[in-house]
């Protein structure tokens, strides 16, 4: 484990690979650690106040601008807050968003609002969607080509809202039955900040390091809002739109820093009508593993079901085949959840959480250099039909340096 100390406490830091011998110039001798974690060393000492510059070997040394000609501190000092781009639905296809329209900048998060009208005439009632955000089938983030963030909107919402912020998100759903233009929205946030942790800066996104930004949108159909039943000239009679609004920081001392990427994507496992005692559902190594967000569901439209593991049911998150890192029941871990959050997740999630306290030190390593070359998710899986167990891994790895 290695060391880096302020003058009141230890920070422990480890996310592996390769140790190379490092000097810090200040009150703080004799530290190593590896190029994998000399980012988020540096900027743990540009938070906590420690402006000893850092020199280790193979990497030039941070320089710092200290003020924008011409704009006032105030300014730059504060983020900015605006909309950067709309996309406007078409049916069944991808809308991509790139560098201008996406502006490379320093970004703590994006917000991203839905909202449109639907018109149907129902004869046979059909089974509604969760919310709203169905009507997105995935969301990409890519810096350079490179995914950042690949999610569902709906599965976001619970990660951004219920965990990271103990609220729940302001969402108007359809309903059943006949309407004309009713109207369905959704709002929700896509960090990249660390909400809830010790460090919340620690995992900006800096957009400007890379040469292309790009953002893509899936697009589904009416019948992602509402599935089966039947249903006469359904249409939409306002497009629906998802506006991104973009929450950018200017400070030059903060854009100049070495950051951790929070990243995310979604494994889809589908499991039909058998049931199966630690059911294995394998993820990838060379992730720094944050958490793990689960989403028990059935498809057309997206729900969030509680049948395909019980509540009794075991849950194991499992590395190199015997290391059991949690053991849990599907009812343990709701509950849990609620506790620490302050608000029930949805039917059908649970989210194993390695970083409760906010501790970046606590994140699971995986990977070669590390010696955990295999890591699994084990749950006790129950007869449903066409269900399916979707899986978002949250993880860290570092950002292009500047």
């Amino acid at each position: 484990m290695n060391r880096i100390r302020d003058k009141k406490r230890w920070f422990a830091v480890e996310f592996g690979n390769q140790i190379t011998p490092c000097a810090v110039n200040g009150a703080i001798p004799g530290v190593a650690f590896g190029p994998a974690v000399i980012g988020l060393v540096m900027l743990i000492l540009g938070i906590i106040g420690i402006s000893a510059p850092l020199s280790y070997s193979g990497v030039a040394g941070v320089s710092v601008a200290a003020a924008v000609v011409g704009v006032p501190a105030p300014i730059v000092q504060t983020v900015q807050r605006r909309k950067l781009f709309t996309s406007n639905f078409v049916q069944n296809t991808t809308d991509r968003w790139s560098s201008p329209d996406f502006p490379r900048s320093l970004y703590s998060k994006l917000d991203l609002r839905l909202a449109g009208n639907l018109t149907k005439t129902e004869s046979v009632a059909g089974t509604l969607a969760d919310n709203a955000f169905s009507l997105i089938r995935g969301i990409r983030i890519k810096a350079d080509g490179d995914i950042v963030k690949e999610f569902e909107p709906s599965m976001m919402r619970v990660y951004s809202h219920h965990i990271l912020r103990g609220i729940d998100t302001d969402a108007t759903m359809i309903t059943l039955g006949s309407d004309t233009a009713e109207a369905f929205s959704g709002r929700l946030s896509v960090d990249f900040g660390s909400p809830r942790s010790r460090l919340p800066e620690a995992s900006f996104f800096p957009g400007h390091r890379y040469g292309e930004l790009q953002f893509e949108i899936d697009w589904g159909a009416y019948t992602d809002l509402v599935g089966g039943g039947t249903y006469t000239a359904p249409s939409f009679s306002t497009t629906p739109t998802l506006e991104v609004w973009g929450e950018e920081i200017l400070d030059p001392n903060l854009r100049s820093r070495p950051f951790l990427l929070h990243r995310c994507f979604t494994k889809t496992f589908s499991r039909n009508g058998t049931a199966l005692a630690g059911d294995s559902f394998q993820l990838p190594v060379g992730e720094a593993y944050k958490g793990i967000l689960l989403k028990q569901m059935t498809r057309t439209p997206d729900l969030g079901v509680s049948t395909l593991i019980a509540s009794t049911a075991n849950l194991v998150v499992r590395a190199q085949g015997s290391y059991r890192k949690v053991e849990a029941t599907w009812q343990e871990l709701v509950a849990r959840n609620k506790a620490q959050y302050g608000v029930a997740l949805p039917t059908g999630y649970a989210y194993f959480d390695f970083m409760e306290d906010g501790d970046f030190n606590k994140v699971l390593r995986t990977g070669d250099g590390v010696g955990i070359t295999s890591f699994e998710v084990l749950a006790d899986i129950s007869n449903l039909a066409n269900g399916i167990l979707q899986i978002m891994p949250v993880t860290y790895k570092a950002a292009r340096a500047a």
